[in-house]
């Protein structure tokens, strides 16, 4: 256990458990970067360990709480310890079910640390689920953060919060190739690249689909998945049998879990999302960095992202004659798709690097801490962009038609 220094602030950041998924990130990501200085950074992971462990950076306590079932209520008491001993004054907790925890935890034991939750998402079939647990534990939090307008309006309206401590965090990643130009292969035919979990959520079994579509239109590509394949063990054998039946196994490779993903994103010509639900995915983020135009679904924060920077196109989730007309425009016209992968990247390099996350996270913390005037931006209201559901940016309307 990490002696803390007097002088500086306790911040837990915590997460069920170091798997690779997109909160998990974010949680190490902001445990990691955190100033030093100010700060004394802890990971608690309440069920188990994973494969991110392996990103923490020395500096970072973690700890792990071993609650393998949701009536071990030793686990209250062995948390309520931990934070004692580290003189925790905020707990930072990701994901719905890590909140109720910590929720608990300050009400049986009279706890004084201040609770920030980080909302990341909500899952399709969990909306009445959530919304019983979050107005029975949620209603003293400290600060709500969130990563795109739904989740501020929806955590407003079942009165978890007031306005003013509702605050934007956008999700961020960090840029290694900040400068490199994007070097697409040259050796073979283009390549669509996926990254995420095999999962229902993130339907990759529409994505096969796709790439049946677009190899009876008799165009050259290879479709790269990236991402575990054991989460969901069941599912992942769904995907891997439809690509099968559809015959594009001899074009949709299925990686598995990588560590180079970024190197194979700047490789890449095109990304893809094809997700049922979202909040702002790091993926999406990923893409544009690495300068690639985008096909993604109208989920989350998506159609804002990508309206934004002209990046791309946005069509409804499950339809996959619609991104397979996206994602054919794109690889029949390359400069064009250059040109929205360059704004893509520069909107990302400007607003949504973890650099712009930690920054956010920081003011919340010393908002929550000191009083300070200087407080989070709020979430801005929605604008319209010119690359909607339904529509295509000017140059692509007589090329693509609206589904």
């Amino acid at each position: 256990m990490a002696d803390v220094p007097s002088q500086r602030v306790a911040v837990f950041q915590v997460i069920e458990s170091l798997a690779a998924g997109g909160a998990e990130r974010m949680a190490v990501e902001i445990a990691n970067r955190l100033d030093p200085t100010r700060f004394a950074s802890h990971i608690v992971c309440t069920h188990g360990d994973g494969p991110l462990s392996a990103l923490v950076e020395p500096h970072v306590a973690v700890y792990h709480l071993r609650r393998y079932s949701r009536t071990d209520f030793s686990s209250i008491r062995r948390f309520a310890q931990y934070a004692s001993a580290a003189n925790v004054q905020i707990v930072h907790s990701h994901g719905h079910f890590t909140a109720y925890f910590c929720g608990l935890v300050k009400l049986l034991t009279g706890a004084r640390w201040r609770h920030v939750f980080h909302d990341h998402n909500v899952l399709p079939g969990q909306g009445l689920l959530l919304s019983l647990g979050d107005r029975l534990f949620l209603r003293k939090l400290d600060a709500y953060l969130v990563v795109n307008e739904q989740l501020r309006e929806r955590a407003v309206r079942l009165g978890l919060v007031g306005q003013s401590r509702c605050f934007r965090v956008p999700n961020g990643i960090p840029i290694r190739h900040r400068l490199e130009p994007r070097t697409p292969r040259a050796d073979g035919p283009p390549t669509i690249v996926q990254v995420a979990n095999l999962r229902e959520v993130k339907d990759q079994l529409t994505a096969v689909r796709v790439a049946a579509q677009l190899k009876r239109r008799n165009l050259a590509f290879r479709w790269l998945m990236i991402g575990s394949t054991t989460s969901a063990p069941d599912y992942a054998a769904r995907v891997v049998e439809e690509a099968r039946e559809l015959g594009v196994l001899d074009r949709v490779e299925f990686l598995g879990a990588r560590r180079d993903v970024e190197d194979l994103l700047f490789a890449a010509t095109i990304g893809v999302l094809s997700s049922r639900a979202e909040g702002l995915p790091l993926a999406l983020l990923e893409y544009l960095a690495a300068g690639l135009p985008v096909v993604a679904t109208d989920v989350g924060y998506c159609r804002q992202i990508v309206g934004e920077a002209e990046a791309g196109f946005v069509v409804p989730p499950g339809d996959a004659e619609g991104m397979a007309d996206r994602i054919a425009w794109l690889l029949e016209h390359p400069a064009a798709a250059a040109e929205m992968g360059s704004r893509g990247r520069e909107l990302v390099l400007s607003r949504y690097t973890i650099e712009h996350t930690v920054e956010a996270v920081e003011r919340t913390y010393e908002l929550l801490i000191t009083g300070a005037s200087k407080s989070p931006q709020p979430f801005p209201p929605a604008r319209e962009e010119r690359s909607l559901r339904g529509q295509t940016p000017p140059h692509a309307r007589q090329s693509v038609p609206p589904p």
